[in-house]
Order: structure tokens, then C-alpha cells, then sequence
């Protein structure tokens, strides 16, 4: 792996291993689906009161091409 590679993995691995990445990842492996619901009633109320933020992160790559494969287990 190139020096540039090992960077960018890193940097990867820092803004995937925060607080909410961390704290939302083995709940959904947990529960599965049925979480959503009630972390999105936890964010809208953390946005009406003002003590939430959201950092909208854009994937590096696009992932259309996989877009056929949704629903096939």
C-alpha cells in the first residue's frame, strides 16, 4: 500500500469511528431496521432544541453500480 493509500485509509478510519458511527453501527447490527425510526425521532428532537448538528459527509465514490443487487440476499 502506497503512503498516499495508507493516508487516505486513515483518514477514513478517523471519520468513521466517531460517537455516532460507533454508537449507531451495532445497534442497527443488533436490531436491524426497526432502529431507524427511533434514532431519526432522537435527531429531529436534538434539532428542534438546538443541541444536535448534522455533518453531512459525501462518499468518495458513487455506488450506483450496485444499485441491482438491493433486496437480493
Amino acid at each position: 500500500m502506497s503512503d498516499d493509500d495508507e493516508r487516505a485509509h486513515r483518514a477514513r478510519l478517523r471519520r468513521f469511528s466517531g460517537l455516532g458511527f460507533s454508537a449507531l453501527y451495532p445497534l442497527w447490527v443488533a436490531k436491524g431496521d426497526d432502529v431507524f425510526p427511533t434514532v431519526a425521532a432522537q435527531v429531529d428532537d436534538a434539532l428542534f432544541r438546538e443541541v444536535g448538528v448534522i455533518e453531512p459527509l459525501v462518499l468518495p465514490h458513487a455506488y450506483s453500480h450496485l444499485a441491482p443487487l438491493v433486496g437480493v440476499a
